[in-house]
């Protein structure tokens, strides 16, 4: 899901260049993602999550002193049997929905921790996907580089094209970083 809220929520409305314009994006986008996907996913989570507790309860049941091994097979059945017919009731599609709805729309956050776990939430995100980033970037930089130094081999299209992003991207990032130090001056 954090990939989703990344990259389908964070970078679509951080492209926005207001904050008027991320605040719609962000609510559009998840109010799509609270209708349509995020009800589906909680449900085959929990389903997961509900098999995987049953499957512990039994296995701890066998640690005990009180476990009889004669019924161990008929268990085994039941959990495979549990896996393989267990469905949710169809209005939990629907009651997940409205609920996940209505806790979008709420903007009030209860208390400070539910609010700087939500920051610590977006940091650990953000920095996974910058080291994510980077690694790749450095990976296919390096591999070029390497190939070049060690097979004389000249560049390629594609590594020219690599290296001339890099610049963009490069000139982007310190003309945003310039704007923001602006934007913070002029508030102040």
């Amino acid at each position: 899901m954090s990939s989703f809220i990344f990259n389908e929520v964070f970078i679509t409305a951080s492209q926005t260049g207001s904050v008027g314009g991320f605040n719609t994006t962000v609510d559009v986008k998840l109010q799509q993602w609270a209708e349509k996907e995020l009800p589906r996913q909680c449900v085959h989570i929990g389903h997961l999550v509900l098999l995987d507790e049953f499957q512990g309860l039994i296995e701890r049941e066998q640690k005990s002193r009180s476990y009889d091994p004669i019924t161990n097979d008929l268990k085994m059945q039941v959990v495979q049997a549990c896996r393989s017919r267990h469905q949710w009731d169809s209005k939990a599609l629907d009651s997940l929905r409205v609920i996940q709805t209505q806790a979008l729309q709420d903007r009030n956050v209860p208390d400070k921790q539910q609010w700087e776990s939500a920051i610590k939430f977006m940091e650990n995100t953000l920095r996974k996907e910058l080291e994510h980033e980077e690694s790749e970037l450095l990976s296919n930089i390096n591999q070029s580089s390497w190939k070049k130094f060690i097979g004389f081999q000249r560049s390629t299209i594609e590594e020219k094209y690599r290296q001339q992003c890099i610049k963009e991207l490069d000139k982007v990032l310190m003309s945003r970083q310039q704007l923001n130090q602006t934007t913070k001056t002029n508030q102040v």
